[in-house]
């Protein structure tokens, strides 16, 4: 006959009621390991901002009718290669990251006129579970020398590595589609560290993505920029060419006088109208800039947190707790066993 769940409930635990003080033993010493556990991890200190993904859809230009800005800015572009879903990608690489060495942080218990980089922060700053340190020696130990031959080539060396690793460990970028929100997460054991390094690092992804949305319109702008310097410089020189050929020729009863002062009066006025045209094409383009420049609407701010959120000693004393009750049942029913032998 099958036993039903609730008789074998019962005798689970008449099993631990028979066996309490072994089994509380066992419990006890589970609690006060996870304890243990627990304070030897140093504590986290987790900060978040959300930003809501910008859109990648162009308008259509306005009031630029009778321009000829086939070559000066670009209307057919309506979607961009670098989309918040590579995110991630992109601002884990290797690259990026050597960006935020020499970032200036500053930790809650050092002086407010004193400041670090961040590399030096991750290198000599982070405390570590007393379990890592002799793992560190001997990853030490058998980390072979940096190779001579590599000298002058873009390699890391091991503790630019361990310290890149650290970053990708404690920095998580996290795009929703469906919400269009990108939710960026540090982690670090100092929480105006970690406030400082995620409020730089948004700052910067907005400026990398705002450089790659808008680098063909500044460049287009330059240009444009460029022939209304030469422009300008044509009708300057047409105006003073006429001005003096006037002032050489005050006498303008010479029919050759007056034409050629009809030739140079039409050379200026179409010296002028290139330095109008000019003009106009560079704030279409200064527009154009503006208006493909990405807009970051920041829905959660980076604030510095005030409790660590990891790691949370109840959650490694209960499962501790919990494995010394599993280890103590074990115990029990091998000494049972043991008995019948």
């Amino acid at each position: 006959m099958k036993k039903s769940p609730y008789t074998s409930l019962l005798l689970w635990l008449l099993v631990a009621w028979q066996h309490r003080k072994p089994l509380l033993k066992a419990m006890s010493i589970g609690l006060l390991l996870g304890l243990f556990i627990a304070l030897s991890i140093p504590q986290e200190y987790e900060v978040v901002v959300a930003t809501a993904a910008e859109s990648i859809a162009i308008p259509d230009d306005e009031g630029l009718e009778g321009l000829d800005l086939s070559n000066s800015l670009s209307r057919a572009k309506r979607y961009d290669a670098l989309k918040p879903s590579l995110y991630p990608e992109i601002f884990s690489s290797t690259s990026f990251l050597i960006t935020l060495f020499d970032l200036p942080v500053q930790t809650t218990d050092c002086p407010p006129d004193s400041t670090l980089t961040l590399r030096d922060y991750l290198e000599n700053h982070l405390h570590r579970p007393w379990w890592e340190y002799p793992a560190s020696v001997v990853s030490d130990l058998v980390t072979p020398p940096a190779s001579p031959f590599a000298e002058g080539l873009p390699v890391l060396s091991a503790k630019d590595a361990d310290i890149v690793d650290l970053l990708r460990e404690r920095i998580t970028i996290i795009p929703d589609r469906e919400r269009r929100v990108t939710t960026f997460t540090c982690r670090m054991q100092d929480p105006l560290v970690a406030a400082t390094v995620l409020d730089s690092l948004s700052r910067r992804i907005q400026a990398y993505i705002t450089e790659y949305r808008t680098r063909k319109e500044r460049e287009e702008l330059a240009s444009a920029k460029r022939l209304q310097e030469e422009a300008r410089k044509s009708y300057y020189r047409a105006q003073e060419v006429q001005a003096a050929f006037e002032d050489r020729n005050r006498d303008l009863s010479l029919t050759n006088a007056r034409k050629e002062l009809v030739k140079l009066r039409v050379k200026t006025n179409f010296a002028r109208e290139e330095y109008v045209r000019a003009t106009l094409l560079v704030h279409a383009a200064e527009t154009q800039v503006v208006r493909v420049r990405p807009v970051f609407a920041v829905i959660e701010p980076a604030t510095t947190p005030i409790r660590p959120s990891s790691p949370s000693k109840m959650k490694y004393m209960a499962a501790f707790a919990l494995l010394g009750v599993v280890v103590g049942y074990a115990r029990i029913g091998f000494f049972k066993i043991k008995k019948r032998k």
